[in-house]
Parts: C-alpha cells; structure tokens; sequence
C-alpha cells in the first residue's frame, strides 16, 4: 500500500506501454536502443523541469476529461501524449540519460544539405523535426545542432523562410481573386496574423502589398 497521507489524496496514474517508450527513445536517440530504458532513482517535481513535466500530463489528462476540448482531436492529442513520453525520458533519470542529455556532435554539411533539401521538396507537407532527420538519417538533436553550426539557423526556421518564399512567388503569380490568407495556409501559415509579420520582416512590404503587384492584376 502507500503511505505518508494522513487525509484522503487524489493522485493522478500515468501508464506508458513499453513498445511507445522504445518508439519515441528511438526517436530521440536517432538509432534503435540497444536494451529498453530501465529508469533509476527518482524524479523530482519540485524541480523546474519536473514541474513542467508535472503540468504537461494535467494538462493531458484534464483535456482528455473534457467533453469540448481540442484535445480531443487526434491531431492534437497526439502530440500532447508525444511530449508527455519523451519529456519523461529527459527529464526522469534513466539508462539513457547521458545519452539524451548530454552534448551530441553536430550533423555534418552533407546531413545539412540533405535535409535542406527535403525541406525545399516537401515544403507543403505538415514536417516535424523527426521527419526531416529521419530523411537525412541523422538524430534530431545532432541536425538541430547541425544547423545552428552550419547555417546558424534551425531545420524549423529554415522550412518557415522557405515556405515564406513559396508564398512571395504565389502571391506575385495570384489571380484577382486569391486571398492572401489563402495562399498563406496553402503553404502551412495557419495564424495569418503572425505569418504577416514574417513576411514583413523577410520582404519589407506586407502580402497584401505583393499582392497587389501581382502579374495577373
């Protein structure tokens, strides 16, 4: 039994199958662990990083509770679970920490190159940073610090500057009737309001400027 209550205690119990710890370490790692994650010690939730963990599972679980929450898309679920497993692997003292924690070699210029490239060739599909390290074959952590050393910049940075001139194109190519939202969310911007200061920042008229310089106007 457990002890240490004198009152009655709501706890909250989180169980993680093993076949997703092993998938999302795999992910983290960028190899295939060679045993599963065997976690020692214990995690500290008064700790900083245990604190956010603490507050991303109530957070998952209050969603899930609820009858209209966006958690209950798929879409969205998905991901808050996602974090859930992986932050337990960095943050919970485990087999695999200094691996997952410690520093990691940069990709080198053929990684960084390869995935710039799939970045520019699937710039209209929903990436993660997984997917575009998975296509360079190379972990996250290492194209992450990859990028910074080679382009001083990040695989996710890079994939918005090259949908932002996938947008410029489009909207100087528009007919009357486009609408810049519409072009914008064709290329992944679904929070217009931000995506205008991004373009702002990068071609120093706004959409609806380049719009109107279209060929077709």
């Amino acid at each position: 039994g457990l002890e240490g209550w004198d009152s009655p205690t709501t706890m909250l119990g989180l169980k993680i199958p093993q076949r997703v710890l092993d998938r999302e370490l795999e992910v983290l790692l960028g190899r295939t662990p060679e045993a599963p994650v065997v976690f020692a010690g214990s995690l500290d939730l008064a700790s900083r990083s245990g604190r956010e963990w603490r507050s991303t599972v109530e957070f998952l679980a209050q969603g899930l509770q609820a009858r209209e929450s966006m958690l209950g898309h798929p879409l969205v679920s998905g991901p808050a679970a996602q974090a859930v497993v992986r932050g337990l692997l960095l943050v919970a003292p485990n087999s695999y920490t200094a691996e997952l924690t410690g520093d990691v070699a940069a990709a080198g210029p053929t990684y960084v190159r390869r995935a710039v490239a799939f970045i520019e060739d699937n710039a209209d599909q929903p990436l993660t940073l997984e997917q575009i390290a998975e296509a360079a074959n190379i972990s996250p952590r290492a194209l992450q610090t990859g990028f910074r050393t080679h382009l001083e910049s990040t695989p996710i940075s890079v994939l918005r500057d090259v949908r932002l001139r996938r947008v410029h194109a489009d909207l100087l190519a528009a007919a009357p009737t486009d609408l810049v939202s519409t072009v914008a969310r064709r290329w992944g911007f679904m929070h217009v309001g931000r995506f205008a200061i991004h373009y702002a920042q990068t071609f120093g008229q706004s959409p609806s400027e380049t719009l109107r310089n279209s060929t077709k106007f």
